[in-house]
C-alpha cells in the first residue's frame, strides 16, 4: 500500500476519534446547560458539531506542512520495522508467563512469611 493511502487512513481514523470526543463533549455541554438536542432527527446538533470539528481537524492537518512531514516520516519509519514471527512471539509469551509466575510465587512466599512473623511478634 502506498504511503499516501496509509496517511489518509490514519487521518480518517484520527478524525473519527476526534468526532467521537467532540460529539460526546458537545452532548455533555448540551446536557449541562439543558439545551435541546433534537433527538427526533437522525443527526443531532452535538453530532453535527463533532463532524465539523473532525472535518476541520482533518483539513488543518492536511494543510499543515510540518504535520504532514512528521506523519510521512513516521510512516516511512514504520515501514522499516521488522515484526516477530508467530513462533518468536509465542516463545516470548511463554517466557513472560513463566517469569511472572515465578515472581508471583516469591511475592506470595515473602508475604506469607512476613504475615507469620508479624502475627508472632504481635501475639507476644
Amino acid at each position: 500500500m502506498s504511503q499516501k493511502k496509509i496517511l489518509n487512513i490514519c487521518l480518517i481514523i484520527a478524525g473519527f476519534f476526534l468526532y467521537l470526543v467532540a460529539s460526546q463533549f458537545a452532548e455533555q455541554l448540551f446536557d449541562w446547560f439543558d439545551l435541546p438536542i433534537n433527538q427526533g432527527f437522525y443527526i443531532t446538533i452535538p453530532n453535527l458539531i463533532g463532524i465539523l470539528v473532525a472535518g476541520l481537524g482533518y483539513v488543518i492537518t492536511l494543510k499543515s506542512r510540518r504535520a504532514m512531514e512528521f506523519l510521512e516520516s513516521s510512516v516511512s519509519e514504520l515501514a522499516k520495522v521488522s515484526y516477530p514471527t508467530l513462533k518468536e512471539a509465542s516463545q516470548s509469551a511463554v517466557v513472560v508467563v513463566v517469569l511472572v509466575s515465578i515472581a508471583t510465587f516469591f511475592l506470595w512466599f515473602f508475604d506469607f512469611v512476613w504475615l507469620r512473623v508479624t502475627k508472632f511478634i504481635l501475639s507476644v
